[in-house]
Parts: structure tokens; sequence; C-alpha cells
């Protein structure tokens, strides 16, 4: 998380060049702007916007998915070719499509052991699975669109991410 630097304390963007700092307005990127983290942002409004939290999670979240898409690429030639046989994967799959479909049958693939996969990791991908499908729709629909407008799914996966724990009003993720 990025603090504002403070008397006595560096920014680590100092000494550089303007055009080479990090954009710290950008939320997800380097981290919350310092209207942010004072809770101060509102739409037009005058409702007080996300805190990019949820970006940061649910990207977390994505790359827990992608973790199936080397172990994938690295399977002997057999193994390979019962999974492309089973869920109909060729070779001219993009990357989004093929990781969406190993997370989306992810028990499978582990019960018939065609890879090896952790029980934790298995009930973690289930546990998040429609947060990672939704960020690989995100992404796919992100990189197909030259204009990059395309919106981001924020209720939804900020419902998708509200998890509260035993006796507790936190979510946890």
């Amino acid at each position: 998380m990025f603090f504002p630097a403070t008397e006595g304390h560096r920014d680590a963007s100092q000494g550089q060049p303007e055009n080479e700092r990090n954009d710290r307005s950008v939320v997800g990127r380097s981290g919350p702007c310092d209207a942010d983290i004072a809770g101060e942002r509102r739409d037009q409004d005058g409702d007080d916007k996300a805190d990019g939290g949820d970006y940061d999670e649910a990207e977390f979240m994505l790359g827990i998915g992608a973790y199936l898409y080397p172990l994938y690429r690295n399977l002997a030639p057999r193994v390979s070719a019962a999974l492309q046989a089973r869920y109909g994967i060729a070779e001219e799959m993009s990357y989004w499509d093929l990781v969406a479909l190993l997370v989306a049958n992810v028990e499978e693939i582990r019960s018939r052991r065609w890879m090896r996969l952790p029980d934790r990791y298995v009930s973690e991908v289930v546990r998040y699975r429609d947060v990672i499908l939704t960020m690989l729709g995100f992404y796919a629909a992100l990189r197909s669109n030259d204009r990059k407008d395309t919106p981001y799914p924020e209720r939804r996966l900020k419902a998708l991410l509200q998890v509260p724990s035993a006796g507790s009003s936190r979510r946890y993720v």
C-alpha cells in the first residue's frame, strides 16, 4: 500500500525526472492517491467511490487461477493430449479462455491426476472461482477492445469478495 511521504521521509520517486515517476493517481497501479487514503473520493453524485482495494484483491485471485497455465504448458504430451480431448483445447485458444477452462474444471483435473495440485490450492480456486473467472473475462474484454474503455465489473467483484468470517464484520481474502 502506498503511504504519502511525510516530513523526514523521502518519497521513492524523488530524484527521478518527472516523466519517469510512478503515477500514484491511478488506483490499482502504484497505489491509491492521497484523497483515496483519506476516503475523500466521490463520484459526481457525491457518493463515496470504491477505494480500489477490490481491484487489487481480485487481481491477486486472478493470479491464483493463472498458476494453472504454466502447469498446463509443462505437462507431458500424453497428459496434455488427454486434457485437449476432454475439454476441446485447441492450440489457437487464447490464454484467457484456456485459463478459464482450467479454473472451471480444476477439481476434475486434480481428481484425474492430470496435474498435481494440493488440496488447499484446489479449495482456494473453487472458493474464488467466480472472482477469477470475472477477472479473466474483464481482461479478455480489455485486450480485445482497442479503445480500452471496457467497464470494470466493480459491483460484481465487490459482492463476490465480501465474505464475512465467523463473528466478524471484516471481510477476508
